[in-house]
């Protein structure tokens, strides 16, 4: 089903826009029209719906066709809108034409009127099909300068004589030109008259790519010393550089070839770096046979090429033997193979660990490092393994330790010698209603504040740094857990060299202890007042000696 054809009318007299709708339903039989004939109505009619075409008289009481076309401009810039009125002004017409109206159709001549419309409705979707081609036009212009600008490899456009038309910011970059050498050289370079690219075989590339060729050059190193002089650019500073050459031709739409681009990758660390990879192989080699871990190399399919004496020792195999295996072959039953793969790519230089199987049957868990290097042109996979069965059996015991130290209902503390918080355990942290972050790094007068600190524990607190073992009791006030009375003691941290670098903290609330002792002195005082004043004679003997402990003074 087709969709109604809207027709805002605007006029005074209904009996001419009548005569228009009759008009136009002849072309569109599901047509829909409203009549207006003021600004208001106008203004309210454009709000309410879309509307397909505007058709006007220029003639309206109180309201004019210029104001009308104001309106609708406003709010709808493409919309058709056709002035449609018996006797007019040419100078009027041709006025509201400049300003953008569409057409213009005289009431006595609507057999016009159809064909009007439908060249104005075609004009506005031409319009804006012209104007979704110039923006996707404009839209692919920035991409491509944005594709070009933004590129981190050197790229040049050469015209077919030779000459660059445009380089972007790696290019200038690169070679280190300024906006005024860079303006110089885009004057007077041409690639076809250049010697360093001639002997590096550029010339001959770039002459192929304008012939329609897409081309690339192994790397070669170029030397701007003369280069830049035989172009009048004499005062940049010389450079060599190691380069990658990659050239495509850029043809028309008629399939003609307008330029070439070349890309240009700077190599130079990655050749001077395979250089001194080579220059060095024989201290690698005497670096490796002294190491104490497991170093390997191996293909990109996993065959060892080279092992150190250490990975000989570590796995039971000698190097004879690893040379005809692979890294898979000492891979422990049931290990996941894919991380030898995830080295070369995602994992690389991250170490990751995996269960080895030694020559014996053994196994030891390992922690592997692996990166991808380029060794004489093959790329290969080289890769430190340590043993780390004993690293872990301590992590072990430390977790296990830990988790004894954050269960415990003691609170427990380390702290170095200018009395700052270097760890707490969770009891610690809650009395004091803090999270490590805000307790860690401060020190304890920050927490404390400074008079307790002074007073109750700096002095206990200095005995245990000159190497005692300190303890007392006191009532400290905790924001969490409120007053308590604490049985606390100091003792010293030391480090390796035997120094004391700190003192560790142990608190233990005895509040209970000490509030049933008070119970306890009380209840054994009134018995006393009580077995003392009793009128009657009494004594308290021992049961198992009869000896007489005690007697009151009846």
């Amino acid at each position: 089903m087709s969709t109604p054809f809207h027709v805002l009318i605007i006029d005074d007299s209904g009996k001419d826009a009548l005569l228009v709708e009759r008009t136009l339903r002849k072309e569109w039989p599901g047509l829909l029209a409203d009549r207006v004939e003021t600004g208001e109505a106008l203004r309210e009619a454009l709000e309410k719906q879309g509307w397909d075409c505007v058709l006007c008289d220029m003639v309206i009481p109180g309201f004019s066709a210029d104001e009308a076309l104001d309106s609708i401009r406003k709010v709808a810039s493409d919309l058709p809108f056709i002035i449609v009125s018996g006797v007019v002004h040419i100078e009027d017409v041709v006025s509201l034409l400049k300003k953008g109206a569409h057409d213009f159709v005289r009431k006595d001549d609507l057999a016009r009127l159809i064909p009007t419309i439908n060249k104005a409705l075609e004009e506005v979707k031409n319009q804006k099909r012209q104007y979704q081609t110039e923006l996707k036009l404009r839209e692919s212009e920035e991409r491509y300068r944005l594709l070009i600008e933004q590129s981190p490899f050197s790229i040049l456009i050469l015209g077919l004589d030779g000459r660059i038309q445009q380089v972007n910011a790696a290019y200038q970059k690169l070679w280190g030109l300024d906006d005024h050498e860079l303006e110089t050289l885009l004057r007077k370079y041409n690639i076809f008259e250049d010697p360093e690219l001639i002997k590096s075989g550029v010339v001959q590339l770039a002459e192929k790519v304008l012939e329609g060729e897409y081309v690339s050059l192994p790397s070669f190193e170029y030397d701007t010393s003369s280069v830049w002089k035989q172009f009048g650019i004499p005062d940049v500073t010389p450079k060599k550089s190691w380069v990658n050459c990659r050239a495509y031709p850029v043809n028309a739409a008629d399939g003609s070839i307008l330029s070439a681009i070349l890309v240009l990758e700077d190599v130079t660390s990655q050749v001077k770096n395979e250089q001194a990879l080579t220059e060095s192989e024989t201290n690698f080699r005497a670096f490796t046979n002294q190491s104490v871990e497991g170093i390997s190399a191996a293909d990109l399919d996993g065959n060892y090429t080279f092992v150190n004496p250490a990975f000989c020792n570590m796995v039971g195999w000698s190097e004879q033997e690893l040379l005809q295996m692979t890294v898979f072959d000492v891979k422990a039953p049931g290990q996941d193979h894919s991380s030898f793969e995830k080295t070369k790519s995602e994992n690389e230089g991250t170490p990751f660990e995996v269960r080895l199987a030694r020559k014996d049957g053994s196994e030891f868990l390992a922690e592997i490092t692996g990166k991808t290097l380029s060794i004489r042109g093959r790329q290969s996979v080289l890769r430190t393994v340590r043993d780390i069965t004993e690293r872990k059996n301590a992590e072990e015991e430390l977790r296990q330790y830990a988790h004894i130290v954050s269960s415990s209902d003691d609170m427990l503390a380390l702290l170095d010698n200018n009395f700052v918080y270097l760890a707490a355990n969770d009891a610690y942290l809650e009395a004091f209603e803090k999270h490590r972050d805000e307790l860690l790094g401060h020190t304890v007068a920050d927490i404390f504040g400074s008079e307790f600190f002074n007073e109750t524990i700096k002095p206990n607190a200095d005995r245990c740094l000159e190497g005692q073992n300190v303890r007392f009791q006191n009532w400290f006030e905790f924001p969490g857990t409120g007053r308590r009375y604490m049985d606390v003691s100091y003792s010293a941290y030391r480090g390796d060299d035997s120094r004391i670098k700190g003192f560790v903290v142990s608190a233990r609330n005895i509040s209970e202890l000490l509030i049933i002792e008070e119970k306890l002195r009380e209840s054994e005082e009134k018995f006393s007042r009580a077995f003392h004043s009793h009128s009657t004679p009494m004594q308290i003997l021992n049961l198992e000696t009869g000896e007489r402990l005690e007697i009151n003074q009846r």
